[in-house]
């Protein structure tokens, strides 16, 4: 390793876990030297039930001990396995333990933080990433909006309030919210009725439960550069069959998410058509109420074999499938014509029958399927999730579902 280009082995040790970088580490001097700014380059503090995991702990031990290692953070991150294990207490103590820290760090590109943390003494000018998913005051807000006015570098923001922040604070503090620099925008409970859309292109677009959603797509221009986008919300379908025709006609996406609310119909085919050719990852849920995965319009086994067939890139479908006609009766076999497929994942939504059923009838079915891998099935079950391998022509064993897995292909059943 000592005789390839330092740029090759930096690359080859930010593959690395931290524990096999810390390994790595204390090797050599000349190791050291090379690992010690990839260990310290992302601060990750994550919490169990609001105590801190080792590796937390041993973080902070070793800033404390080494302030020299201060200036090597580039990435702060704050985890918590859940919100009501978070108090106002622990903000407290993160905030008296991580401020000789912060006082001199001056080189932050990425924040990310899925608690509420009164953070606000501390301002970052190089951030490139922002991240604050449970915003809960007004503070926590302004200082949001001051880093999108005075950061130059910002592209990428993920902002989400809580839906018990008092709306007319959200309203208030929501038109300064100055998108013009983002590329990378995900929103969730974000007043959006005061917020003007950037002139500029979106790479990346998510709206969840925002109010003013109607509004934002309307005056949304600059569609060229778009290659994902979800919206998870109640919005009218004039709205959305408008703003999909622009989508068809200025762009070709990579990624499309669409869970409505307050539908009397399924989706219009014809609007997405134009990015079948381009999709990895698509999810149709239109529903009658939104929180609620049983209210699903469901689609009908053919239905889905037309998709697949007209998506040949498609890694990811979320789809809630009726497998089943009027008379309780499964598709015939010798009917399903299928092309062999990039298929990886695919997500069962709104089911509401037992699961063994459900999984009887997607392994009927998914034999039909000529996967070039295994497959990951999704399966939901009431307010539970279910996550099964399947391989040839049998299901290998249940699984975990993750978090990064619920963001990334829509999961999370009732949207809260």
């Amino acid at each position: 390793m000592e005789f390839l280009p330092s740029e090759l082995q930096s690359l080859v040790y930010e593959k690395l876990s931290s524990g096999d970088m810390n390994s790595v580490s204390q090797c050599s001097r000349y190791c050291y030297s090379l690992v010690t700014p990839l260990l310290y380059k992302k601060l990750t503090l994550r919490f169990h039930a609001g105590i801190p995991e080792r590796g937390t702990e041993s973080a902070l031990r070793a800033l404390s001990h080494r302030p020299c290692f201060h200036a090597l953070i580039r990435h702060i991150r704050v985890t918590s396995d859940g919100t009501r294990s978070w108090s106002d207490g622990h903000s407290a103590l993160l905030s008296i333990v991580l401020s000789p820290i912060l006082a001199q760090t001056t080189n932050i590109t990425a924040f990310s933080t899925s608690v509420s943390w009164k953070y606000t003494d501390h301002c970052f000018r190089d951030l490139k990433e922002l991240e604050s998913l449970r915003v809960q005051s007004s503070h926590e807000l302004i200082w949001v909006a001051w880093h999108l006015s005075n950061c130059t570098s910002l592209q990428r923001l993920r902002l989400g309030v809580s839906p018990y922040l008092p709306m007319i604070t959200s309203h208030s503090l929501s038109p300064y919210l100055d998108l013009a620099r983002v590329k990378d925008l995900s929103l969730q409970c974000v007043d959006l009725r005061m917020v003007e859309p950037a002139p500029g292109a979106f790479r990346n677009l998510e709206l969840n439960l925002c109010p003013g959603t109607d509004r934002f797509l309307e005056q949304l221009e600059g569609h060229n550069e778009l290659k994902s986008f979800r919206l998870a919300g109640h919005v009218s379908g004039s709205t959305l069959s408008t703003f999909l025709g622009k989508l068809g006609r200025s762009c070709r996406l990579e990624e499309l998410a669409l869970r409505i609310g307050n539908c009397s119909n399924n989706v219009n085919i014809a609007l997405i058509r134009p990015h079948f050719p381009s999709l990895k990852l698509l999810v149709l849920d239109y529903r009658r109420e939104i929180t609620d995965p049983r209210s699903s319009k469901k689609f009908h086994f053919h239905q889905l074999q037309a998709l697949l067939n007209m998506c040949p890139h498609l890694e990811y479908l979320g789809l809630p499938v009726e497998f089943r006609d009027a008379q309780g009766r499964r598709g015939q076999r010798k009917d399903i014509m299928v092309p062999p497929l990039l298929l990886r994942h695919l997500h069962l939504r709104g089911h509401c029958v037992p699961m063994d059923r459900t999984l009887k009838d997607a392994k009927y079915h998914l034999k039909c399927l000529r996967l070039d891998e295994n497959l990951t099935l999704f399966v939901d079950h009431g307010s539970r999730m279910q996550k099964h391998a399947f391989g040839g022509d049998r299901f290998a064993g249940r699984l975990e579902v993750t978090q990064q897995e619920k963001h990334r292909f829509c999961l999370d059943l009732y949207m809260l």
